[in-house]
C-alpha cells in the first residue's frame, strides 16, 4: 500500500489484513521502492499523487524491477480517462477510485481481476 495519506494507508491496510493478507505500507514513492527492492509484493495499491514522485514513475520502476510478478492497482481520487490511460501506460494492471468499493477490493485480493 503506497499512499501519502496515513489515514488512507492505515484504513486500507487494516481492511486487507482482515482478509488474512500481510500488508506493508509506504508514504512515498522512494520509500515504496526501497521496500520493493527487498522483495516483490504480489499486489500493490499505488496512490498516483505522491509527494516525492509521480505514481506513474513508481509503477514503471516496479515493472522494471519485477515485471509481471507484481500486480499494480492505481489508487486515486480521480477517474478521468487521461489518468486511467496514463496509469495503464505506466504498467498498472487496474484502477480503483477513492472512496474504496469493497467488492472491487475483494476481487483484486482474490485475484479475479486481471
Amino acid at each position: 500500500m503506497i499512499d501519502d495519506s496515513l489515514e488512507n494507508a492505515e484504513l486500507l491496510a487494516e481492511l486487507i489484513e482482515s482478509y488474512g493478507h500481510r500488508v506493508r505500507t509506504a508514504p512515498t514513492g522512494t520509500a515504496a521502492l526501497e521496500l520493493l527492492n527487498e522483495r516483490v509484493a504480489e499486489l500493490v495499491f499505488l496512490d498516483l499523487s505522491l509527494p516525492d514522485m509521480p505514481g506513474a514513475d513508481v509503477a514503471r520502476a516496479i515493472r522494471a524491477r519485477w515485471g509481471a510478478a507484481c500486480r499494480i492497482v492505481a489508487w486515486t481520487g480521480y477517474s478521468d480517462p487521461e489518468r486511467r490511460e496514463g496509469a495503464s501506460q505506466a504498467g498498472c494492471d487496474g484502477f480503483m477510485v477513492k472512496p474504496l468499493r469493497l467488492e472491487q477490493l475483494e476481487q483484486w485480493l482474490a485475484g479475479s481481476i486481471a
